[in-house]
């Protein structure tokens, strides 16, 4: 990894696409948020527009949905919580949240 991308990690700058692909290729376990898109912080949108995350949303009752998010990418990524706490997680890893749309 170059100094340029050791720096950006460290000081929590956005990784660039190219980069972050990069940074998971190599099981580096970049930051990522559960987000579909954030100015400051590289989000799961990101990993959705790499092919390795798919989400799934499923109809339970009336304007409720069942949305699972699956990670599939070929190396781990450290997801941080709104709380600040760190989770690194890797391929399989899923999530399920209840939506209501109404």
């Amino acid at each position: 990894m170059r100094i340029k991308e050791i720096l950006k990690e460290q000081q929590g700058i956005k990784l660039s696409h190219e980069e972050l692909k990069a940074a998971i290729e190599n099981n580096q376990a970049p930051r990522v948020v559960n987000a579909s898109w954030s100015r400051d912080n590289n989000s799961f949108g990101e990993l959705e527009d790499l092919g390795f995350m798919t989400k799934e949303s499923q109809p339970m009752s009336g304007s409720d949905y069942l949305i699972t998010q699956t990670y599939t990418g070929p190396g781990p990524v450290t997801l941080v919580h709104s709380d600040g706490r760190e989770e690194v997680i890797n391929q399989g890893w899923s999530d399920e949240t209840e939506v209501d749309y109404s």
